[in-house]
């Protein structure tokens, strides 16, 4: 409020100090007249030398302006310092649930969220997702080239998440480095989320340009669902992921897989393949036969 200004608070006791906010405030004047006000003391509630608020006592007995002042003012000061102390949480909260780079939910609050939907009991779909051939561009473009192209991924998705065109409701986070997720709720059948994630593939096609340099951009989306596909949010991610790892591994046109359990025996196929392929690199392979 104007009136107030850079002063600690404002008193007004009389007619005189009635004539005076007329003067400097005339909506507020109207207010306090309608209003049948005829003294006012008033503290105003500040956090950063910004004015959150304000506390104040109408029509008392002005002869007891200064003790009703002073509590008035003591009052104030703790108030303004829980304030202060509930905004530090709430900037503590919010750097610790967001990704800096781009803005994004971290994997923090990805997980959270999580949580909460299986708490809830409500359908959703994990999607995990990795940009294709992301260390490319770090290795030829450098590291600054790679994060305008993060930034320019999250903002397109993003911009997806928040459009109320959806039949269903987006939640995207930046999990680190070329990882991202997608959360997809409140849909009424399996179809829907197909649709949604194509809407996300589909904006990686527009070019980007970096640099003065156009780049085309892709990116392998498995998913998975709770709870038809895992129960618990790990055995979720570790499905979402495996699909997502098949996608990347099968190097076809097409960048979007549901997980189903034959993708486990598949993935546990490779890792027994890709040991042997490391005893063998290291000499560590023995053979014991039996007579």
């Amino acid at each position: 409020m104007d009136t107030i200004g850079e002063k600690d608070c404002l008193i007004i006791k009389n007619q005189k100090d009635m004539e005076y906010i007329r003067k400097v405030n005339p909506l507020w004047y109207g207010i306090l007249e309608e209003a049948g006000v005829q003294s006012v003391l008033m503290f105003p509630l500040r956090y950063e030398c910004k004015i959150l608020g304000f506390m104040w006592v109408t029509n008392f007995d002005t002869q007891n302006t200064v003790p009703i002042k002073e509590t008035l003012e003591l009052t104030s000061f703790f108030i303004s310092s829980q304030l202060s102390s509930y905004k530090m949480v709430e900037r503590l909260k919010h750097i610790s649930y967001t990704d800096r780079l781009t803005g994004l939910p971290n994997r923090f609050a990805c997980h959270e969220f999580i949580n909460d939907l299986i708490h809830k009991g409500n359908q959703f779909a994990m999607v995990s997702i990795d940009i294709n051939n992301f260390k490319s561009i770090n290795n030829t473009m450098g590291i600054d080239a790679g994060n305008d192209v993060l930034i320019e991924i999250a903002s397109r998705w993003k911009a997806i998440a928040e459009s109320d065109n959806s039949e269903t409701q987006d939640f995207v986070a930046r999990l680190g480095g070329d990882e991202f997720a997608l959360v997809i709720y409140g849909y009424d059948s399996s179809k829907k989320v197909m649709e949604t994630v194509r809407k996300y593939e589909s904006v990686l096609g527009k070019c980007f340009t970096v640099d003065g340099c156009d780049l085309y951009i892709n990116a392998s989306f498995g998913y998975a669902e709770f709870p038809d596909d895992a129960d618990n949010r790990n055995s979720l991610l570790i499905d979402a992921d495996t699909a997502m790892h098949e996608v990347k591994r099968a190097n076809s046109s097409n960048h979007i897989l549901h997980f189903t359990p034959e993708l486990l025996k598949i993935e546990r196929t490779l890792e027994i393949e890709r040991k042997i392929r490391k005893a063998l690199e290291n000499d560590t392979f023995y053979f014991q036969l039996q007579p």
